[in-house]
Order: C-alpha cells, then sequence, then structure tokens
C-alpha cells in the first residue's frame, strides 16, 4: 500500500483565542466524553472491517486520570484517524464530512484537550494504512509563537492491521477531575454510555475499573386505590413525531423513591445528552412539582431525533417541540386506564418495622462514611469557627427524659466551641411509647459538657411523610435535626434564654404535620 506521509497540519485560529476555551462553562465527564464519542464514532464508521479482520472485536476504551504523575490518557482500539481526517481533526470548527454521527461540530478533542490541560499529543494508527502519525500540541508555545501549524511526526512500515488513538494530556489545568470528583465522573460516563454499555458492544474502562449501568428497580404493584388488586409493572412504551421532531423510549415508576433515580434522560444517537447520573431532566409537565412523590418515582428514557445540541453537547435546543412531544407524551400516560402519572401522585409503599430500621440502618451508615473524611471535619471546624458568640457563660440546659430505649445505632462528634468542648452523643432509636422527635440531655463534667440526645423514628412526623422510602429521604432529616440540636447547645453558650423552648415547640408542631 503507497505511504501518505503527513509533513504538517493546519490548526487554522488566532493562536490567542486558544485561550478562552480555558474558561468555558464545562464539566469533566462532558469533556472526557468528547474522546468516547470520537472513538465510537470511528468504530461505528468502519463496524464492519474491524468485524471482518478479527470476529471477536469489541469496542474498547480506557480513560486514565493520573493525579500524582499529573497526566489524562485516553486509549482505543477503534479503526483510529484515518489521513483525510486527520488532516483536518486538528482546525477548530473544521467540521467532519459526515457530521451526522456523535462527532459533529469538528470542535470536542480540541476544546476538550486545552479545557483540560497545557499540552497534549495524538497518536492514531488507522486501519489499512501503515503510517502512524503524532502530533504534540503545547499551549504556551502556539499562543506565545503564533503558531498556525503544527509539525507531524510520521512513523512508517507499520502493521496495516493494527489500530488505535491514543491521546496524553500534560499539565493539567484546575479543570481536570479532582480526587473527589472521579466517582462522579465514572457514575456519568456510564450513565451517558448506558446504550452502548448495554449492547456490549463498548468496554469502558475508568482507572482500570470495567464501567456498568445498573439498571433502576421499577415498581411493581396493584392500583393505588386497589390493594389487592392484580400486580402491574408499571413501565409504558411511547412514540410521537412532530413535524421533523421526533421522541421515543419510555416512562416508568422506581420501586423506591429516589432523588437520583428519579428524572429522565435525554438521548440523541445513543448516548445522553441530557440528564446523565444525578442531573436527571425533570419536566414540570410529566415530573409536576419539584419534590413531590410523582416526581420522586417518575423515571424515563427518550431518544430525540431532528433536535439540535449545544456544542459541548450538555444541553438540547428547540425546547420549545420538545415541550409540545412532552405534552402528547403526556395525554397518552393521563387516559390509559391505569394513569401511570396518577399511579405516581397517589402510591404509597407501606413500610414495615423491619424495612424502617433497614433504610435507617443504611442512612446512618451513609452518614459516618461521610462524618469519617477530613473534607467534613475541615468543613464542620471552619463553620463552628465562623460562628460569632456572645456571652461566655454556658447556662444550665433543658434536660431531655433519661429513659432505656431501643437504640439503632449513634452517631459521636466531640466540639470545641467558644472554649467549652462538648461531647455530643445522637442516639437513632424506635420507641413507639416515646412522644417526642429528639431530645436533649446535658451534664457538667470539669471543662467539658458530656450531650445526649435521641431521635425518634416512631414520631408521627416520620409516619406522616415519606421519608423511609430510602436513605436519601432520611439522611437530611437526620443531618436537620443534628443541626437544630447543636444550634440550641451554641445557642445557650451565647447566652440565649430559654433556648430549648424551640426544641419544645417544635416536636408538638411536627407531629401534626
Amino acid at each position: 500500500m503507497q505511504q501518505n506521509n503527513i509533513e504538517q497540519v493546519s490548526i487554522k485560529f488566532k493562536p490567542g483565542a486558544y485561550g478562552v476555551y480555558r474558561s468555558l462553562n464545562n464539566k469533566p465527564w462532558y469533556a472526557l466524553a468528547e474522546y468516547v464519542d470520537n472513538a465510537i464514532q470511528s468504530y461505528l464508521d468502519n463496524e464492519q472491517k474491524l468485524i471482518e479482520l478479527n470476529p471477536n472485536y469489541k469496542l474498547k476504551i480506557e480513560i486514565e486520570v493520573n493525579q500524582n504523575d499529573d497526566f489524562i490518557r485516553i486509549f482505543d482500539n477503534a479503526a483510529g484517524i484515518n489521513y483525510n481526517n486527520f488532516l483536518r481533526a486538528f482546525e477548530p470548527a473544521n467540521i467532519p464530512i459526515d457530521n451526522t454521527g456523535l462527532s459533529e461540530y469538528g470542535m470536542g478533542m480540541k476544546i476538550a484537550s486545552i479545557w483540560f490541560s497545557d499540552s497534549y499529543k495524538v497518536r492514531s494508527l488507522f486501519l489499512e494504512e501503515t503510517v502512524e502519525r503524532s502530533v504534540h500540541f503545547d499551549l504556551n508555545k502556539v499562543m506565545s509563537d503564533e503558531k498556525e501549524q503544527l509539525i507531524v511526526s510520521n512513523r512508517i512500515d507499520c502493521n496495516e492491521k493494527d489500530h488505535y488513538t491514543e491521546v496524553i494530556l500534560r499539565n493539567l489545568s484546575k479543570n481536570a477531575p479532582s480526587g473527589l470528583q472521579l466517582k462522579k465522573v465514572r457514575d456519568h460516563l456510564s450513565s451517558i454510555y448506558r446504550s452502548f454499555i448495554r449492547s456490549n458492544k463498548l468496554e469502558l474502562i475508568f482507572n482500570n475499573e470495567p464501567l456498568t449501568y445498573t439498571e433502576p428497580k421499577i415498581l411493581e404493584s396493584s392500583w393505588h386505590n386497589d390493594p389487592q388488586g392484580e400486580k402491574e409493572i408499571w413501565k409504558k412504551e411511547v412514540r410521537f413525531s412532530h413535524g421533523k421532531f421526533k421522541i421515543k423510549g419510555f416512562v416508568g415508576l422506581l420501586h423506591e423513591m429516589s432523588g437520583i433515580n428519579s428524572g429522565f434522560s435525554l438521548f440523541r444517537r445513543g448516548r445522553v445528552i441530557k440528564g446523565s447520573h444525578d442531573e436527571k431532566f425533570h419536566p414540570k409537565i410529566l415530573s409536576g412539582t419539584a419534590g413531590s412523590p410523582r416526581d420522586k418515582r417518575l423515571f424515563g428514557e427518550f431518544e430525540l431525533e431532528g433536535f439540535n445540541v449545544s456544542f459541548e453537547k450538555g444541553s438540547f435546543q428547540d425546547l420549545e417541540e420538545l415541550d409540545s412531544l412532552l405534552e402528547l407524551v403526556k395525554l397518552q400516560l393521563l387516559n390509559d386506564k391505569f394513569s401511570i402519572l396518577k399511579q405516581g401522585d397517589h402510591y404509597r409503599k407501606v413500610k414495615s418495622p423491619v424495612e424502617k430500621r433497614i433504610v435507617a440502618e443504611e442512612a446512618i451508615k451513609s452518614i459516618k462514611t461521610k462524618e469519617s473524611s477530613i473534607e467534613y471535619k475541615n468543613a464542620l471546624t471552619k463553620t463552628i469557627s465562623q460562628v460569632s458568640p456572645s456571652n461566655p457563660s454556658l447556662n444550665q440546659l433543658n434536660k431531655g427524659e433519661n429513659r432505656q430505649i431501643n437504640i439503632i445505632d449513634k452517631l459521636e462528634h466531640d466540639i470545641n466551641f467558644n472554649g467549652v468542648e462538648y461531647k455530643i452523643t445522637f442516639e437513632i432509636i424506635h420507641d413507639k411509647g416515646f412522644e417526642d422527635l429528639y431530645t436533649l440531655l446535658t451534664n457538667q463534667k470539669d471543662d467539658s459538657v458530656i450531650v445526649s440526645s435521641k431521635i425518634n423514628l416512631e414520631h408521627p412526623f416520620f409516619a406522616n411523610h415519606t421519608i423511609f422510602e430510602n436513605k436519601e429521604g432520611l439522611e437530611p432529616v437526620i443531618a436537620i435535626i443534628k443541626g437544630l440540636i447543636i444550634s440550641e447547645l451554641f445557642s445557650m453558650n451565647q447566652g440565649t434564654n430559654m433556648a430549648g423552648n424551640l426544641r419544645l415547640n417544635l416536636n408538638k408542631i411536627l407531629a401534626t404535620l
């Protein structure tokens, strides 16, 4: 086969404008998705050739974020970048010849690389070609020298059956994922590419961990006002069109309410554009009032056609047309004999004492995990130090009743405030004979205050709301009560009289709400 060496590639663009890329409003998972999109498109464009070469072929994309050595590496075994595409691949906004796939604006790899780093190198060998080409882009040098072309290194006489692309980003910017973000990046990438992962056509690996997507469990129950009736699986297929705009997919109800899994994911060309992981789309047309039982249980996936997307592929345009299609979906769901929307409004899953205990234990375990982190402890210390003290004398606090009860678990804190050491124990309990939502008992000992508080999960407040659907509902309630208890302690330390009245009144009022 003829050798096609490339000596230079164009990066036509005013070099100073590259600096603007760094300040674009983007997210690490969207930026990394650009490399995944390119690899998937290379695979889709050459799928038949790849399978003919290797009947057991499977697309594999590896992403490594190495914070210790300050680099990001993306490697794929797709077909590579061919001669014609390599010529235009580094020019910003040079749109691909075929822009009907995942790579459509000619901006993704360039913007993502500069957004992440000061320096990147691309190395690729295309299937059936024998020249491996590599380019090194140094942002500071390009801007200082006002370069409009980059030198290409050509390695000739390669095996024409080999195929790959590697991108290495170095001198990472502040936009690169931090250690705390890595799990969230993994979760978003697995959510964005779930359809490719489901089809078993893609193996996506992040820091040596193959990504999987866990399907939410769908509610299986009888109609809300007929508890003894026949059970249904609450999932409905939908398909509508409005001119060139089309929508198809499903709407379902979650087995348990969830702030993360509820809401909708909007796909285009097989990948999620809007609504990945914990950033689901909650259209009021379908989901109703934010935070309502329907909103926390309704979920679904829609594949959209005919819609334009933003250049970073993080949102859809043509929103009025989308609302029109969602109205059609809503009408179908309301007109069904057993309306999935009405079921979402009125269905309540009654929790047994054992199920409540399990949810409570999961919530407490999650709280303990968060509170054991250095970040949490630093944030708590910083917050306490910012509370403005008033009168430093410690007054006698309202005492809670000291009695033997069923303790599920404990949370403990040692807090120094205004020169007083507080040793606080929060006991999470189940006790139907105990009328208070939470209590507070304190004892002075030397230079410290020993604090014992009980949070009673059998209080009527918990029974009147859907807090026990899962740990996501219980966690914030426990956090708020802890905050009230600590605030009462600090208020007394600052000289506030009768601070305990807030707790006593709140216990009574919440029993009626």
